[in-house]
């Protein structure tokens, strides 16, 4: 406590003291002022001269920042090096620049911007909880740059004019964006992708870039093909499970938008796409390959234009081809992947 105290003596006879201590560059005397809680001795605040960690239990103090503030060291800005808990950044309008920036987030953390004409940034290292942006309208620009998502991550964009980038290191976790118009410019890059991302557009009036792996499907809300992968080969000789084309793939159907069998065996043959079950498959096409009677390549073709497709198997099952003869085929297949 205090280093020395004055006596002060009511009128009721009682005594109070006020607390002071000295100065120790000039020897001026200052009082000590507590703030805590009525109701409870012991919550009293206390002044820390470093960051008591999350762990502490020690009382701290609700405070109305007016004008600016200094946190971390960073004058004219806010840093927070880890979020445990939640936090929330709410501006109603700023002309000039804004910049949020944290280390790490274990509970969540919220930033919404209701309007902007200048600048405002967003930088999470990692996210092990919940991150949410969620931005009403600007005419600047926005910039949300995240490490790594291992929880969710919701990017709401209400309107823009101006020029919104979304950054995200890897995704473990989730990532929504979701823009209901913009008459700007909206970027998303994402490093790699473990988990989920969608992204949702309502409407833009300006425009939109998206950089997508070979190996990932697109589709857009009706379910629209964007990608088309193909898988090519021979076989001769007959077997009741036939050769995999496809491998399962868990929540998803393969659907065949294109196929080309040829032959140069003088012999009708029935070649089947199956799923490869064996003795008992279940069989979605069968195209006739009948000997024409003279020497030369024959064979069977068929193609549609995505999204459109001439058979599909179920989700998580096998795409197969089986040949009834010992003739040797070549075939190539066309095929996307989709949700049944």
């Amino acid at each position: 406590m205090a280093d020395t105290r004055i006596p002060i003596f009511n009128a009721d006879a009682q005594t109070a003291y006020i607390d002071y201590r000295t100065e120790a560059t000039n020897l001026d005397g200052r009082q000590v002022i507590v703030v805590g809680d009525p109701s409870v001795n012991a919550a009293v605040a206390e002044v820390a001269s470093v960051d008591p960690g999350a762990s502490s239990t020690l009382y701290g103090q609700v405070v109305r920042v007016a004008g600016s503030i200094q946190v971390g060291g960073f004058s004219g800005s806010a840093y927070l090096t880890g979020i445990y808990n939640s936090v929330a950044v709410h501006v109603v309008g700023t002309g000039g620049t804004l910049g949020v920036r944290v280390g790490q987030v274990d509970g969540s953390i919220a930033v919404h911007l209701v309007g902007t004409g200048g600048t405002m940034a967003v930088n999470v290292g990692k996210v092990d909880g919940t991150v949410a942006v969620y931005l009403h309208s600007t005419g600047g620009t926005l910039g949300v740059n995240v490490g790594k998502i291992e929880g969710t991550s919701a990017i709401f964009l209400q309107g823009t004019g101006g020029t919104i980038g979304v950054r995200v290191g890897q995704v473990d976790g989730s990532i929504a964006v979701h823009l209901v118009g913009t008459g700007g410019t909206l970027g998303v890059r994402v490093g790699q992708v473990d988990g989920s991302i969608a992204v949702h557009l309502v409407g833009t009036g300006g425009s939109l870039a998206v950089k997508i792996d070979p190996s990932y499907n697109v589709v857009n809300a009706a379910h629209t093909i964007i990608l088309t992968r193909t898988v090519s080969g021979s076989t001769s000789g007959v077997s009741a499970s036939g050769v995999q084309l496809v491998a399962p793939d868990s929540g998803n159907a393969i659907k065949v938008c294109g196929y080309s069998i040829q032959t140069t065996g003088a012999v009708s043959m029935a070649i089947k796409f199956t799923n490869g079950a064996g003795t008992s498959p279940t069989e979605y096409w069968r195209p006739l390959v009948t000997a024409s009677g003279v020497t030369g390549v024959q064979g069977a073709n068929l193609v549609v234009t995505p999204p459109g497709y001439i058979f599909a198997t179920a989700a998580n099952t096998t795409l197969a081809i089986v040949n009834d003869s010992a003739s040797l085929i070549h075939y190539s297949v066309a095929y996307f992947k989709e949700s049944a």
